[in-house]
């Protein structure tokens, strides 16, 4: 049976409809630094490497920050490191505290953990995530624009963690052809995946639904209910991991009601994707 090895990584969120946040280099990180007293060379190196994980650590889930990429470029946390400027020290107990600012470059870890992942993951191409989740608005219509915007993210998601994906816009066209309840709509799709995609290793089969967008003096109040499950496929659909959250959020009025719904299925969506992600990783590690 196929699995999908250890590769993980996170997102920085590149999702162009939802302005995206890019880390330049070099970046200065606030750290402080600990060694024994006198020992200044020692504080340095240990506030080099906080700040180099806690670059990391805004790449990293949270299951992510203990495994093979990260122990490597931890070994070698000088490559990415700059200038060291000290503001202040300390000296207490026999130990000395090295307040600092660290430069660190942040595209060189970002290229440096996407590259591990991706020798990792060379030998299993052939390993497919699909994503049949559809997207159903407050009168219990299923939104097809919505569907693609909540796909492009688990995409983005699950391939920075070094999955291959599959978005078939076959995908799209069944899940935009089922309104029934929960229970019924995973069931069938399930067994639409089982008998037809034969590539697919695993699914992502499940629905955000839109509960309500209540319009107030100064915003919009949108609440979304999220059930999803990772199915893997090889075993005929045996539940891998399943999502459930009552979703909400709310968005300044000047915003517009749909731009406050596509901010809460993206953070539906993030949420999810994340967390279906590492679960998935974690199991076909078993």
């Amino acid at each position: 049976m196929k699995r999908i090895i250890k590769a993980m990584l996170c997102t920085l969120l590149a999702f162009a409809c939802f302005m995206p946040q890019v880390m330049a280099a070099p970046v200065p990180v606030k750290v402080r630094g600990t060694a024994a007293a006198g020992d200044t060379a020692h504080a340095q190196q240990d506030a080099q490497k906080k700040a180099v994980y806690r670059v990391l650590s805004t790449l990293l889930d949270n299951s992510d920050k203990d495994n093979e990429v990260v122990n490597k470029i931890m070994s070698h946390y000088q490559e990415y490191t700059g200038k060291v400027a000290v503001n202040k020290k300390v000296t207490e107990a026999n130990k000395l505290y090295l307040n600092a600012t660290v430069m660190v470059d942040a595209d060189k870890l970002r290229d440096a953990v996407h590259d591990g992942v991706a020798k990792e993951q060379k030998a299993h191409r052939d390993d497919v995530s699909a994503f049949l989740i559809r997207v159903v608005d407050e009168n219990g219509k299923v939104v097809p624009e919505d569907n693609i915007m909540v796909q492009k993210v688990y995409d983005t998601t699950f391939k920075n963690r070094g999955f291959s994906t599959d978005t078939a816009d076959d995908f799209n066209t069944w899940v935009l052809g089922h309104n029934e309840p929960y229970a019924d709509f995973v069931q069938q799709t399930a067994a639409k995946a089982q008998s037809d995609y034969m590539s697919v290793t695993m699914a992502v089969i499940g629905e955000v639904r839109i509960i309500k967008c209540q319009e107030t003096a100064e915003a919009f109040n949108v609440e979304a209910k999220v059930q999803l499950k990772a199915l893997d496929m090889c075993k005929e659909g045996k539940v891998v991991a399943n999502f459930a959250e009552d979703c909400t959020l709310a968005v300044v009025k000047d915003a517009g009601r749909k731009q406050a719904i596509n901010q809460l299925l993206y953070k539906a969506a993030m949420n999810s994707s994340g967390y279906l992600a590492e679960q998935t990783l974690a199991y076909w590690h078993k």
